[in-house]
């Protein structure tokens, strides 16, 4: 399985792999995702605040404002690819690259801090 991490306000304090499980940990909440049921073909992704996967909703961690699960999907060679949230404090985000769940470390910081804010559009003043 392949993991990357987007910043966001609530996230779980931890993940643990196990195979094609992820287990999260919020709180004092434990919940387990068995994403093993994602085919080929199959995508899992949350689309305004609507979670498809199969026309099923699956269980989520009450956490306001995000989901723990942004998406996944599995490609032609059987990789699973997973996007995670992480905490973030206030300030400019990027994602972070991809990497494998074996080395997700609970005390790393995988999303990117930004020194200076994204440049959304360009003003022409003339």
């Amino acid at each position: 399985m392949k993991v990357k991490f987007i910043a966001t306000y609530n996230a779980p304090m931890k993940y643990v792999f196990d195979g094609e499980k992820i287990i999260v940990y919020y709180q004092e909440q434990i919940e387990i995702f068995d994403l093993s049921e994602i085919e080929f073909g199959d995508i899992f992704f949350v689309e305004k605040n609507d979670i498809f996967l199969h026309g099923c909703q699956p269980n989520i961690l009450p956490i306001e404002g995000t989901f723990i699960i942004r998406n996944a999907l599995r490609d032609a060679s059987g990789e699973l690819w997973v996007t995670l949230c992480q905490k973030a404090s206030i300030s400019y985000w990027n994602e972070s690259d991809w990497m494998p769940a074996s080395n997700y470390d609970e005390n790393t910081k995988y999303i990117i801090e930004l020194e200076i804010p994204p440049v959304l559009f360009e003003l022409d003043i003339e």
